[in-house]
């Protein structure tokens, strides 16, 4: 995946037993390009010298070099908003690296998208199947983890019986297109999506806490005190964040009298693995966020006023509140016993975790892939 030069989520995944499978299969495939004789490059930052962003791979053979974005799609039909922003981003990648190529390397079998190739225009389009091609001519191995991270990913879909095709796509091996300059382009390629970039900006720079000065942000938006500035911008956030996942907004609605309100409301309307995981293990149809421009951690007490906005039997058990600093380890503690109990999911995120997920939309990736680490840890972390 194409990162910006900024920290990344927490927590990071150490033990490479422990990474998620999207990880694993940019593994897979850098080996793969380097098994075909390929010299290979991860995480080459560009512009060069500036490192805004950073390409996931930049392959090279008898003087022919290609720009790489990798995506594993975590959902049963890819999002083709988030497909076209990654093949944007690789293309100024190849601009800005002067490489001959630009790839866009997705973890689906090309039949899913075929229908969908003209978005990519003067992109190279690497499937499944195209790799399964390459790994069955050059490296068994390689081949057996690329079925076995497939397999994983199925299974996020619930699709436990799925048997994994290996048969060569026509043409079988797309990667000799790699080795050969290609055709001089007409033209050069969008400039790629800024508007996660922006909010993230504009989110970060809001003064933490209940001010009653209204704070002017740099972009020019209008004035507001902070904390309603905050609750504002944050919800531009989740929205762009989540796009098509999250639809049917309400905002700033009262619940069991006009003392007691929620900032957000969201049908869960996705069919990825972070939102069948809400629908069907948290029997959630709808998300209820709070954002929280508090200049310290958040307290107990705040989750506890969630907490009641919140009844599982009219699958509305789960809620994502956003706070500049996140939780304090007794709120942490609330959040478990209200699983526990309860069986409410209560989410911290922070303002700087915020900030990255946007930051990577931009570049393509969805926001359940970002999520489910979050969600991970939260269970992993559950005691008795």
């Amino acid at each position: 995946m194409t990162r910006p030069n900024h920290p990344p989520l927490k927590p990071p995944f150490v033990d490479p037993g422990n990474r998620p499978p999207s990880q694993r299969f940019e593994d897979v495939v850098a080996r793969l390009f380097s098994a075909c004789g390929f010299a290979v490059k991860r995480e080459v930052p560009f512009p060069p010298g500036q490192a805004r962003y950073r390409t996931d791979l930049v392959v090279q053979v008898r003087g022919v070099s290609s720009a790489i974005e990798i995506k594993a799609p975590r959902s049963r039909t890819p999002n083709l908003k988030d497909l076209e922003r990654a093949a944007i981003m690789v293309a100024n990648a190849r601009e800005q690296l002067n490489a001959d190529h630009a790839v866009l390397v997705i973890s689906l079998r090309r039949e899913t998208i075929e229908a969908h190739e003209a978005i990519f225009k003067d992109i190279t389009l690497l499937c499944l199947d195209d790799l399964f091609s390459a790994a069955l001519e050059h490296d068994l191995a390689i081949l057996n983890e690329l079925v076995d991270i497939t397999r994983e990913l199925n299974s996020g879909l619930a699709e436990f019986d799925r048997r994994t095709d290996i048969s060569p796509a026509p043409p079988p091996l797309r990667i000799d297109a790699l080795r050969t300059k290609p055709a001089p382009r007409d033209a050069s390629p969008p400039p790629p999506e800024t508007q996660g970039h922006r909010l993230a900006e504009e989110l970060l720079e809001i003064t933490p806490g209940r001010s009653a000065k209204p704070q002017k942000l740099s972009s020019g938006r209008a004035a507001a005190v902070s904390w309603r500035l905050y609750e504002i911008i944050a919800e531009e956030c989740f929205q762009y964040l989540f796009g098509r996942d999250l639809t049917n907004w309400q905002r700033q609605d009262h619940v069991g009298g006009k003392d007691k309100r929620f900032d957000a409301l969201a049908k869960v309307s996705g069919d990825d693995v972070f939102s069948r995981s809400l629908i069907e293990d948290f029997r959630t149809r709808y998300v209820l966020f709070e954002f929280k421009n508090y200049g310290v951690k958040l307290k107990p007490n705040v989750l506890h006023v969630t907490e009641k906005y919140l009844f599982p039997t009219a699958m509305r058990s789960t809620a994502i509140i956003l706070s500049p600093l996140g939780f304090n380890p007794d709120s942490r503690e609330a959040a478990r016993g209200a699983m526990r109990d309860a069986g409410k999911l209560i989410l911290d995120v922070t303002s700087d975790d915020l900030a990255t997920m946007l930051r990577a939309k931009d570049e393509g990736n969805a926001a359940g892939a970002r999520f489910e680490p979050l969600l991970d840890a939260f269970l992993l972390d559950l005691g008795r």
